[in-house]
């Protein structure tokens, strides 16, 4: 399980919550399963070939990977 923390702009796209707990065995599947459970946000953090825009960041812990 992975939490994901919204930033407040995309909130409005997750029912206003700040966090969501995802399923996932790792990043690629944690933010799919974002994406279908908010599909409004896929627009917002991948492109059409399903890649991450270039100005999503994504941290485990601490560290920016």
């Amino acid at each position: 399980m992975a939490k994901i923390i919204v930033p407040t702009p995309l909130r409005k796209f997750t029912q206003n919550q700040s966090a969501v707990e995802i399923s996932g065995g790792n990043i690629k599947e944690a933010i799919g399963s974002l994406v279908d459970q908010f599909p409004d946000l896929r627009q917002h953090l991948l492109t059409g070939e399903g890649s991450l825009r270039q100005f999503v960041r994504v941290y485990l812990g601490e560290e920016d990977i």
